[in-house]
């Protein structure tokens, strides 16, 4: 035996069966356009992903690397009281 509310959802079903066909034709409308929507948004954040990030610019700006210049205290107090954070884990470790 069926359940109760199982019976009378088939019932409904048989009884209605233009009703039946259009929802289900509904649902499979709305299934395959959001699947259509949304496989054609994944592409399109693809292409746009190749288009904005794998060009190459027609002008390459670039810096050197170089050595920072010497500061003023440090040039004229070269043992003066601020020192950096790893001579100071150095200068702790080693008073122990």
């Amino acid at each position: 035996m069926t359940p109760l509310p199982l019976s009378i959802a088939f019932a409904h079903l048989r009884a209605r069966k233009r009703q039946t066909a259009v929802s289900i034709g509904g649902v499979m409308l709305g299934v395959a356009i959001f699947i259509g929507i949304g496989g054609m948004m994944n592409g399109f954040h693809s292409y746009l992903l190749s288009q904005l990030v794998d060009t190459n610019p027609h002008i390459v700006i670039s810096d050197e690397i170089r050595q920072a210049a010497p500061q003023p205290l440090t040039t004229l107090h070269p043992d003066g009281a601020i020192r950096s954070a790893a001579s100071r884990g150095r200068r702790r470790s080693s008073m122990r």
